[in-house]
C-alpha cells in the first residue's frame, strides 16, 4: 500500500521503495528523485474513531492530550487508559474550565 500524494504517482515512475534503518520513512525511488515520507500520519485523525476506525497500526489515542498520535509521542503512554489501540475503549473526556490557576478558589 503506498500513501503518497496522487501529484508523486501521476509525474513519477515508482522504482522502488525502501525504509530507513529505525523504520520511521519511506523512502520513494523514482527515475529523478527520492521522496521521503513518515510512515505514519496520525495527526490526520481529529476523533478518537476516525483515529482507530482508520486500521493504521502506527496510531492510537492518546486519551491526556485528546489526539491521535503514535505510542511514543503520547506522554504517560504507559498508565493505564492513557493511550487506547481499541476502538470500542474511545473515551470522550471533556474539562471545564479549560484551564485556571493553581490558587483559584474551587467553582460549583
Amino acid at each position: 500500500m503506498c500513501v503518497c500524494d496522487p501529484w508523486w504517482m501521476g509525474s513519477h515512475r515508482l522504482r522502488d521503495m525502501v525504509f530507513s534503518p529505525d523504520h520511521q520513512y519511506i523512502y520513494l525511488l523514482s527515475d529523478r528523485q527520492v521522496t521521503r515520507l513518515p510512515v505514519e500520519s496520525c495527526e490526520q485523525y481529529s476523533s478518537c474513531s476516525d483515529c482507530l476506525g482508520s486500521g493504521d497500526p502506527h496510531c492510537g489515542w492518546c486519551v491526556l492530550f485528546n489526539k491521535c498520535s503514535t505510542q511514543a509521542a503520547c506522554d504517560k503512554w504507559e498508565e493505564p487508559q492513557h493511550f487506547n489501540t481499541q476502538l470500542d475503549q474511545c473515551v470522550d473526556m471533556s474539562v471545564t474550565p479549560s484551564n485556571m490557576s493553581v490558587t483559584s478558589p474551587a467553582t460549583q
